[in-house]
């Protein structure tokens, strides 16, 4: 696992935990995938969608799942744009993309020829279903066992970002 850029999580870029809580619910999430328990996933759900710019998929951007109460969970988009995030409680979440911030030691994935493959271009912070107006955040509702699908965003390509997370 890479560090993740949800605030409060173990490894975490933007903040560090605390010893009366080390392990939060992204921590969860990326332990359960690398360790999956089956009778445990029953409990959860998950959320996946599709990131894209002028039509083209959009490598590394940061998909987060929020509740209106209790810890957030994020995830990356792969190559082809694609994201699905895992274990969460059920419950409803906001649903928000967003680029990841210049960072000279992320290690990037490399491609089958070993070259690294970069992260997509920058973009505006987006919620679902493609708004950035709190009036019109839409929250999808997770259930257990259950996997929510076509929750994408086609986010605009900027010049740069200058703020990278919310």
């Amino acid at each position: 696992l890479q560090h993740t850029y949800t605030s409060g999580a173990m490894s975490t870029v933007t903040r560090a935990t605390v010893r009366m809580k080390p392990v939060e619910t992204d921590d969860a999430a990326a332990l359960a995938v690398l360790y999956p328990n089956r009778p445990q996933l029953a409990k959860y759900g998950s959320i996946a969608g599709r990131v894209t710019a002028d039509g083209l998929p959009v490598h590394m951007a940061s998909v987060v799942a929020l509740p209106p109460a209790g810890s957030p969970i994020s995830t990356l988009t792969g190559p082809d744009g694609t994201y699905r995030i895992d274990h969460l409680p059920p419950g409803n979440y906001w649903i928000y993309v967003h680029p990841l911030p210049p960072n000279p030691d992320l290690q990037l994935p490399r491609n089958a020829a070993g070259e690294e493959v970069p992260p997509g271009p920058p973009f505006a912070t987006l919620f679902y279903p493609g708004t950035r107006d709190p009036e019109q955040f839409a929250t999808i509702e997770v259930t257990h066992g259950a996997a929510i699908d076509g929750i994408d965003f086609a986010v605009e390509q900027r010049e740069s970002v200058p703020i990278h997370d919310i």
